[in-house]
């Protein structure tokens, strides 16, 4: 993997249904959500953005550990990402909307299973992070384990809401409207290895960094109300 390289995105439709094989979540079929018919959820929505497909919503949709399922429009193309898990209507709130349905989506590997508190994380170096046990942050996720050293970066991220990395900014970028792009840019940076973002969800900024969270000082790791953290797993 170079840093020039984007995350590959190949879609198979068969059956009705969705293949999506990505470097992000390997291959996995999207189904839809029969009980969700024609019905557009309305709590847990992490993004919102335009596709060609719904295969090409659920690759989009792999990025974020988080994701639970997306909601599709065909006729308009909009894709919606939500985080909340869909079980049943009577459990969750939707309006009726004609062409809006809800899928499963592909499920991130960069996980240690499900959990309410960081003592349902059973495996060494785990944290609870958005109901799933993750690498914490000072380590970052390489092939099933929780590590401090990439001996290559691969395409996959964990976010941190509320943390940002202080005075390791080796690029500013402006006008960047969602997390996934702040994800794309980090990737493609061709300058420098770029292992770490912020992204100011309040400002719509990114900020590339060469210094993995684990290797820059403590006074550098903020709290903050207006960035996430993104941090770069291993190939």
């Amino acid at each position: 993997m170079t840093r020039r390289q984007f995350p590959l995105f190949f879609f198979i439709t068969c059956c009705g249904f969705d293949i999506v094989r990505s470097t992000i979540c390997g291959a996995c079929q999207v189904e839809p959500l029969p009980l969700f018919l024609n019905k557009r959820v309305s709590v847990g929505v992490h993004w919102t953005k335009t596709t060609s497909s719904r295969a090409e919503c659920a690759a989009h949709c792999s990025h974020f550990h988080s994701i639970r399922s997306f909601g599709y429009k065909g006729s308009t193309g909009e894709c919606v990402a939500y985080t909340e898990p869909l079980t049943t209507p009577a459990d969750t709130t939707y309006v009726g909307e004609t062409g809006f349905n809800m899928f499963s989506t592909c499920a991130s590997v960069n996980h240690f299973g499900s959990c309410v508190t960081s003592a349902d994380c059973t495996a060494a170096q785990t944290t609870c992070n958005e109901g799933l046990c993750v690498c914490n942050i000072m380590h970052v996720y390489s092939h099933g384990s929780c590590v401090q050293g990439c001996s290559m970066f691969g395409t996959g991220f964990t976010t941190f809401k509320n943390k940002n990395i202080d005075n390791h900014n080796d690029k500013i970028i402006t006008n960047v409207e969602t997390a996934e792009t702040c994800m794309s840019l980090c990737i493609a940076e061709e300058d420098f290895l770029c292992v770490t973002a912020d992204y100011a969800h309040t400002a719509n900024g990114c900020i590339l960094s060469s210094t993995t969270w684990y290797e820059a000082p403590s006074a550098s790791h903020l709290d903050s109300t207006n960035f996430d953290v993104i941090i770069r797993n291993c190939a």
